[in-house]
């Protein structure tokens, strides 16, 4: 009767303890479950459409730390597809490069948050335009007016009149040089063309002039496929042409200014390391870059005679250092 009496309550102790212990582990679990979810990962979807750009980018990223925190996904843009991700507001996504960014605002909802890096601001605005509800900030290519018209001048040590061949996308930006060059005492001329078969046509109206000539990106005006003629035609005629790309250099600009692919992902690097939105806007906004560099070409400055600034000093101008 004694073992029996035991064994009785050896089982009731047992069942008592474990039902305890169940009742713990379930108190336990709706207790900090939030917290452990809280502490998970936050997602970011990378899509890309250049490879070079791409492994740039991640290198960058990476050696820096920005995806600390960051559950990464990689993506070819031609793979990216809603139905694979959960596409909401805590889900970031960064875009590199124009298809990338084209094809994730075609298919991403209102309250996605979209980066899109090494897009033009004239992409940006098409992007917009199309898809005026979807919030997407960009830090562009394309460097302020006022800081190209300030370089065009100081590289060209002060001339009294400059050219600019402006197309579709980059019209709206005549009254803003205008302005600028008015304040600076300099003449602009503007030539504006529809088609790139009349570039070479509309240029020469600055060549027989000898206006030096600002490039201002546009897809039409300065193409892959006339860039180089245009700025042959200029060295022919021994008229100097300011850039927007060290490829302009290459092809006989006297000089140029441009965002370094570093320099535009450390802007991107700062805004994931304190995981903040760029605007507080609803829909985004684009943002010029911040940092820049300019490139001289010696043997056009040589060749046409024009004394060549010293690039430190000039830099440190423009960046208001001196």
């Amino acid at each position: 009767m004694r073992i029996g009496a035991y064994f009785s309550s050896f089982i009731e102790f047992t069942i008592t303890y474990y039902r305890h212990s169940l009742l713990f582990c379930t108190l336990f679990a709706i207790f900090t479950l939030p917290c452990i979810a809280s502490d998970k990962n936050k997602r970011l979807l990378l899509v890309y459409d250049n490879n070079a750009l791409y492994a740039k980018s991640l290198e960058f990223f990476e050696q820096n730390g920005t995806f600390k925190g960051f559950e990464v996904y990689k993506i070819y843009y031609d793979n990216f597809s809603p139905s694979l991700y959960k596409l909401d507001s805590e889900t970031r996504i960064l875009t590199i490069g124009t298809d990338a960014t084209l094809k994730v605002a075609s298919l991403s909802s209102a309250d996605s948050n979209i980066l899109a890096l090494f897009v033009t601001r004239s992409t940006y605005g098409f992007v917009k335009k199309k898809y005026p509800n979807l919030y997407l900030d960009a830090i562009t290519l394309d460097q302020p007016i006022e800081r190209v018209v300030d370089f065009a001048i100081r590289s060209l040590n002060s001339p009294g009149e400059l050219g600019f061949l402006l197309g579709p996308s980059s019209i709206h930006l005549r009254q803003a040089i205008e302005a600028v060059l008015e304040q600076k005492n300099v003449k602009a001329y503007f030539s504006v063309i529809k088609d790139e078969s009349n570039s070479a046509q509309e240029l020469k109206k600055f060549l027989v002039q000898k206006v030096p000539v600002v490039a201002i990106p546009d897809s039409v005006a300065y193409s892959p496929r006339n860039a180089k003629w245009l700025l042959y035609m200029a060295y022919q005629q021994r008229v100097p042409v300011v850039g927007f790309s060290p490829a302009f250099i290459r092809a006989g600009a006297i000089s140029a200014i441009y965002s370094t692919p570093e320099q535009i992902l450390l802007q991107a690097a700062d805004i994931f390391t304190n995981n903040i939105r760029l605007s507080s806007d609803k829909q985004g906004q684009s943002y010029d870059p911040k940092e820049f560099s300019v490139e001289y070409n010696d043997a056009i400055y040589k060749s046409l005679k024009i004394r060549k600034p010293d690039e430190g000093s000039l830099l440190d101008i423009m960046r208001g250092k001196k």
